[in-house]
């Protein structure tokens, strides 16, 4: 079965490489983000065996129903989650299980944050790179009091029928709200991104291997870079081998986003590198939460 053809790009060229391969990289992540507002990455810095306990959280989790606590409040998505902030968050402090109830589950998770955040930087510094940016630009919108996420997302077993019906969904097809995502997911399938170029068409993301990560652009990279680059629309659904069937189970789905979101207080307008020459500013200033706060009000 062929698939969307979303570039497969491998990040040590840029962690590791020369020069001219870390320009080469960042060519083409630059080109993959303006095509498909996606990419996918592989030698990324996350090692399998971590990827591999993220899962083994959120299978047990899941099996604890630990994240019942937590779930979405718009029925219509059929999805429990457990969400993460980044540790110096003073303003909204993570709530945590006791150590007793799951042992070593804070520790390894707020490690795999800063793991995630790194991968983040490296990549913003590559995208300031392909636009000819100065350097940090971006960074220095993003290091001191983010609002970044780190979501364990725990998909229900459900009934194609259910998903038929047109009544419920595993997501609706959306946007992020924040600079880029980060995304591990199970084999299951079911994730589906739009082709900019065909919209209202969606495409599957088909996982190749485990250590496999889809980048996702946001709305505020959108909103920074002026339209220069548009945040992917994306869904999760029937997975390609079940579509038609009419009675059936979908198994449970897992999948592991890491939002990296700006500096509450930053601007997310139209950052002045990307004004037209004749002017032109599509996004005017609002801060990062304010921004969060209007699309919250939107969407509940």
């Amino acid at each position: 079965m062929a698939t969307f053809p979303i570039p497969l790009l491998d990040a040590s060229l840029f962690t590791q490489g020369t020069e001219s391969q870390k320009l080469h990289f960042a060519n083409d992540l630059m080109a993959g983000f303006k095509r498909y507002g996606s990419v996918k990455l592989i030698n990324h810095e996350i090692p399998e065996e971590t990827v591999a306990g993220v899962f083994d959280w959120i299978s047990w989790l899941q099996c604890a129903r630990y994240g019942k606590i937590s779930p979405k409040t718009r029925s219509q998505d059929s999805r429990e989650n457990f969400d993460q902030g980044p540790a110096s968050d003073l303003q909204y402090p993570n709530r945590w299980p006791s150590e007793e109830e799951l042992p070593g589950f804070r520790t390894f998770m707020e490690s795999y944050f800063i793991t995630c955040e790194r991968v983040v930087l490296y990549l913003m510094s590559a995208l300031e790179l392909a636009m000819g940016l100065p350097a940090d630009c971006f960074h220095d919108r993003m290091l001191a009091v983010h609002g970044s996420e780190l979501r364990l997302n725990g998909y229900p077993e459900i009934d194609i029928a259910d998903l038929n019906s047109g009544t419920v969904s595993r997501i609706w097809p959306h946007t992020d709200i924040d600079i880029i995502t980060l995304l591990f997911q199970d084999g299951v399938g079911g994730l589906e991104i739009e082709d900019p170029n065909n919209l209202g068409h969606f495409e599957p993301v088909v996982r190749q291997g485990p250590t496999e990560m889809v980048v996702n652009i946001s709305a505020t990279l959108q909103r920074w870079s002026n339209d220069t680059l548009h945040a992917g629309v994306h869904q999760v659904t029937i997975p390609q081998g079940w579509k038609g069937k009419s009675e059936a189970g979908l198994a449970e789905r897992y999948s592991v986003p890491y939002l990296a979101k700006a500096d509450r207080e930053v601007s997310v307008g139209t950052l002045p590198e990307f004004v037209t020459a004749d002017g032109i500013v599509k996004y005017k200033p609002i801060s990062a939460l304010e921004f969060q706060q209007e699309r919250l009000s939107t969407a509940y």
